[in-house]
């Protein structure tokens, strides 16, 4: 590793993962590229986890610090951080050994992010499913711009995909109402310079017990700060474009998103209700306007069948729906049905 600036910053924030933070900081201890530093903070963990870290003392930057959670960690191991680039790699996520070779080779001074495809994997490490996000090598800022505006965000893999320019985070200001590191981070990006999509798995995204309800745990309660945390993201990157000369294009705000539309059916469900037949007329009337081909026909067939279901019906179908699991039948066969 560099002991000068770096030019990556692999930053791992730690909360009661001791069974999988040694494996995350050996994945990037073993990459074909040197020039990087890993700095590691254990966010007040109540198991073990600071010991593991403790015996990479002389290859990383250790910080043990009170439980304050994910945030106020990924912004302590911003600030002892040095690198041009900076990737928040989940302490039970992994990167492929040439990960950051690869991500050096397409770097321009105009980049402001690199994203690339993650690998599923259960707590074992075996596969589930198959990489995401899929996005061709040309899919640019300029189309993630128009996505944005047009749904409120673009198609981007979890915070372990994505190596962010260092002056991305430096212009942000306060993210206390988010529930992650990149809320807005990965929003303003486009607009700082040119976003790379590199069509590869570079790196394994883990699934399990801990950590499934960052896709959705059956909660309305939940759901309904899911949606105030994606209007705030969204009003809080119009002020930052807003206040930014430098940055290209513009934000248009919308009252409604597909996005806050299909949580707001899917919590009358979660509340033990059948949907309404104007909530089911709102969704598809997004569905109609945001999507197009065999996506578009998949969401309305699900839209009416939700709507058409009884309400114990209509939760299991829900819980389908946000179940990140790929390896059922039932998903195996709704694949099926989508393709052809």
């Amino acid at each position: 590793m560099s002991n000068s600036k770096p030019l990556f910053s692999v930053i791992i924030t730690c909360y009661n993962y001791q069974a999988y933070v040694c494996a995350a900081i050996e994945s990037v201890l073993r990459q074909t590229f040197t020039d990087y530093e890993i700095v590691v903070v254990n966010d007040g963990s109540t198991d073990d986890s600071w010991a593991a870290i403790s015996r990479y003392s002389d290859k990383v930057t250790a910080i043990n610090t009170e439980n304050r959670g994910s945030i106020p960690a990924c912004l302590t191991g911003f600030a002892a951080s040095h690198g041009d680039y900076i990737l928040f790699l989940d302490a039970d996520d992994l990167l492929n050994e040439t990960a950051l070779s690869t991500v050096a080779e397409r770097l321009t001074p105009q980049t402001s992010k690199v994203q690339y495809k993650l690998q599923p994997i259960d707590a074992n490490g075996d596969r589930l499913g198959d990489p995401f996000p899929k996005l061709s090598g040309d899919y640019d800022k300029q189309q993630m711009i128009e996505s944005i505006n047009k749904l409120g965000a673009y198609a981007t893999p979890p915070t372990s995909g994505n190596i962010y320019r260092r002056d991305v985070y430096l212009t942000i200001g306060p993210i206390d109402y988010d529930f992650g590191i990149d809320g807005v981070a990965y929003l303003v990006a486009p607009f700082k310079g040119d976003v790379i999509h590199i069509d590869e798995t570079l790196g394994q995204y883990r699934i399990h017990s801990n950590n499934l309800s960052g896709f959705g745990s059956g909660s309305y309660s939940k759901m309904e700060r899911e949606i105030a945390v994606f209007r705030k993201r969204l009003e809080h990157l119009d002020r930052l474009i807003t206040e930014d000369p430098k940055a290209t294009g513009s934000v248009h705000l919308k009252p409604d998103y597909l996005y806050t539309v299909e949580r707001e059916a899917f919590i009358e469900v979660l509340k033990g209700k059948r949907l309404r037949f104007k909530s089911m007329c709102r969704y598809l009337a997004q569905i109609a306007t945001s999507m197009t081909g065999t996506e578009r026909l998949s969401h309305f067939l699900f839209g009416f069948l939700l709507f058409a279901a009884p309400a114990v019906a209509g939760r299991r179908l829900l819980d389908f729906r946000i179940n990140p699991r790929q390896d059922s039948p039932l998903r195996r066969f709704a694949k099926r049905f989508v393709r052809n």
